[in-house]
């Protein structure tokens, strides 16, 4: 006959307390990638919408490349949703300083990344962003990215009902 080793009272704390950890790991892993998959299909609805729209005005498509939807995980960048329509650089005097040669999605390229390292290092972001030097313009003549940004929170809310 086998014996059967008795557990004290520390002993099976301690394996409660594994488990329980385990499954706070296994259901916290769940619900990460549940949400990150809402986050990467709001994005892409919202692309799909900037693309969708005229409101963006398209001298060389620049700055719609310009701007994309970055989603990041404790630092690093998950996905992201560009656009690339334009076929030649833009330029930019603004600031009293003229840029030449501005792709938009380069300038894009470049902010996601190097955003990941600093601004987003903890925790779950979805984040719209408009890269190119004249955005700001745009966002105080017409709205745009304001406008987007309730977009992107109205698609995030109705795919997490």
């Amino acid at each position: 006959m086998a014996r059967v080793r008795k557990r004290s009272k520390a002993g099976w704390m301690k394996a409660n307390q594994k488990l329980i950890e385990r499954k706070i790991d296994e259901v916290g892993n769940g619900t990460l990638n549940r949400l990150l998959k809402v986050l990467y299909t709001a994005a892409q609805d919202v692309m799909d919408y900037i693309d969708s729209q005229k409101v963006i005005p398209i001298y060389t498509g620049n700055l719609k490349d310009a701007t994309g939807i970055g989603v990041y995980c404790n630092g690093v960048l998950k996905s992201y949703v560009p656009s690339q329509i334009a076929t030649r650089p833009q330029s930019s005097g603004f600031h009293h300083k003229n840029v030449y040669d501005i792709w938009g999605h380069q300038y894009l390229s470049d902010a996601l990344e190097a955003a990941s390292k600093e601004d987003y290092s903890k925790g779950i972001w979805i984040v719209l962003f408009s890269a190119v030097p004249y955005a700001f313009y745009i966002e105080e003549r017409d709205g745009f990215f304001s406008g987007i940004k309730d977009v992107m929170l109205n698609a995030i809310i109705s795919e997490l009902m």
